[in-house]
């Protein structure tokens, strides 16, 4: 991936997008320098749902690092033991334009600027193909990089608080990793969907950050330790699994809620075993006790350009990674340090 090259313009069909399109691609399980290649692959033709979009811009995910290293094992099962059964484009987030409609879809029109989630794979490459219902017009306010760094992060958010956590005004949040994908958007709609408190656990540099989207107060893990505060939360959103349950529950007051979005884990299952410990052991508990499971939602991504475009949620970028420079943006997504959001241009 060190030589991979802008994408050229490539040469259109008569009825318009291009036959062939460049792609980040693989088919086996490692380190993205690798694995990951470029590729020239026919452009997807959209079925009678779904749109073809012209990327501009592709957010990266947790979630994509976990196909292309197959970790944890658990991935395996669905996509081959030792390697891909079929190559896989990388990336989920994007945004661009629209090039093409299926015959069933009223909602777009071609040019319509969009954002959306393909969770299958295949954002970081010139053209996705996706159902139109994972899709959304674009925040008017919003550049292309801003849009593609959205998508999988506030829909794993909106999950969390209002499908699992059940949110409701006047209540206090607390979020673990709020300078995270997640978290970013968890502390920002906790705070429009009425939280009068919200509190983001995070390392003491991204502070600043969380606090300027609207944290009233931030606890530096590598300072102090949540749990053994004296104030106590209607609703944890805990995006990294850090600590055991028993310890996580003391943060929250009794009948109040744990919602589990990710993290932790060994090679074996990764986040999934630590869901399942905590479901089985909420069972027992005071608390109440729930997985966050997020799909792409084209409803769920409106509602949220709504509240880009009135200023009430904000789109962190730590940084945005021109097409060659994929292996670094990749490299850095698994450091598992990354403040808000990472793109890539198309």
């Amino acid at each position: 991936m060190s030589d991979i090259q802008s994408p050229a313009e490539s040469t259109p069909s008569s009825d318009g997008p291009a036959q062939t399109m460049r792609a980040l691609q693989f088919s086996e399980y490692g380190p993205p320098r690798d694995v990951i290649r470029e590729v020239r692959i026919p452009v997807p033709a959209p079925g009678p749902d779904e749109v073809l979009v012209r990327v501009k811009a592709a957010g990266l995910n947790p979630y994509d690092w976990h196909f292309y290293r197959g970790d944890p094992y658990l991935v395996r099962l669905t996509t081959g033991l030792r390697q891909h059964r079929k190559p896989r484009v990388a990336g989920a987030d994007f945004s661009g334009t629209v090039a093409r409609v299926g015959a069933n879809v009223t909602q777009f029109s071609i040019g319509d600027h969009v954002f959306g989630e393909q969770d299958q794979g295949g954002a970081v490459a010139e053209f996705v193909a996706v159902a139109a219902e994972k899709v959304a017009v674009m925040p008017q306010s919003a550049s292309f990089e801003e849009a593609a760094a959205v998508p999988m992060g506030a829909l794993t958010a909106t999950a969390a608080l209002r499908k699992s956590g059940r949110l409701e005004s006047g209540q206090s949040v607390l979020v673990n990793g709020a300078s995270g994908g997640v978290g970013v958007f968890a502390v920002q709609l906790a705070r429009a969907w009425g939280a009068t408190r919200v509190v983001g656990v995070c390392s003491g540099p991204n502070s600043e950050l969380v606090l300027s989207l609207g944290a009233d107060a931030v606890i530096d893990y590598t300072r102090e330790n949540y749990w053994e505060r004296e104030e106590t939360f209607d609703l944890m959103v805990d995006t990294q699994h850090s600590q055991p349950l028993r310890l996580s529950l003391k943060a929250i007051r009794p009948g109040g809620t744990y919602a589990l979005v990710g993290g932790g884990g060994g090679k074996l299952m990764g986040p999934g075993g630590p869901m399942m410990r905590a479901l089985a052991q909420g069972i027992v508990r005071r608390h109440r006790v729930a997985g966050v499971m997020a799909k792409p939602s084209g409803a769920d991504l409106a509602t949220v350009a709504k509240l880009i475009d009135d200023g009430t949620v904000t789109v962190p970028i730590e940084a945005a990674y021109d097409w060659g420079d994929a292996a670094a943006a990749f490299e850095r997504l698994e450091s598992n340090r990354v403040s808000g959001k990472l793109v890539i241009r198309i």
